[in-house]
């Protein structure tokens, strides 16, 4: 799946190095969302950041969300206009329902990790009993231990993450969620290309509280053509 890049974010206030609100509506099906962020320079906000949610049908409020490392870039040019114009296509919001339990949740971009190829975020699942959102430790530790974002499966049911190493070996783990418990992988797929004729793959499952392997070496002419 691919998450939509999000183009404008309405200002309420001005930008300079304080505090600084906005106000964007469009980036959610479900909710407005209001973000109190702690610096804006030319190009970047970066900081401690609040942000509160709103359901458009209901206009209910729900508790804040904080985050110390909260940031998106801003092109320069727009920032005396009325729309603040993203500089690059990092998503700072992704809206999910990582749990599969029907409410939507929501994943905060974390500043750490801007200087690597991949973005890391905290995931905060809607804990309907509680009436707000809580980050779930345990899905934003899977987020950094794999160094890529997770994806939803939601007519599976599993939280993927796709992992590339070096040129030649890409992985794919997929992972359960359990009521109560911290995701659980039951599959994983290695893709090795490194050798110069054949491709090896091996896939792992999770059956039956037991794992199970199964390692494959074909040539590539013929893999390429069985995968097509």
């Amino acid at each position: 799946m691919y998450y939509k890049f999000l183009p404008f974010l309405s200002v309420i206030g001005s930008l300079c190095f304080a505090q600084n609100h906005f106000e964007l509506n469009d980036i959610s099906e479900k909710y407005n969302v209001n973000i109190d962020i702690a610096t804006c320079s030319k190009n970047e906000c970066f900081g401690k950041t609040t942000i509160i949610l709103k359901d458009k049908n209901t206009s209910k409020i729900f508790p804040r969300i904080s985050s110390d490392n909260f940031t998106f870039n801003i092109e320069p040019d727009s920032l005396n206009s009325k729309n603040i114009k993203l500089a690059d296509e990092i998503v700072p919001f992704i809206f999910e329902d990582f749990n599969f339990d029907g409410y939507q949740d929501v994943a905060l971009i974390n500043a750490s990790s801007r200087n690597s190829t991949q973005f890391l975020y905290d995931i905060f699942i809607f804990e309907a009993a509680e009436k707000q959102f809580l980050l779930n430790n345990g899905m934003t530790a899977l987020v950094k231990e794999n160094f890529t974002m997770l994806t939803v499966d939601s007519e599976r049911k599993r939280l993927i993450a796709h992992l590339k190493s070096g040129c030649c070996l890409q992985i794919t783990k997929e992972y359960e969620v359990i009521s109560g418990r911290d995701p659980l992988m039951v599959y994983e797929f290695e893709e090795d290309t490194r050798d110069a004729e054949n491709v090896v793959t091996k896939k792992t499952d999770f059956t039956d509280y037991k794992w199970f392997t199964k390692t494959t070496k074909y040539p590539k002419e013929v893999y390429y053509k069985e995968t097509k």
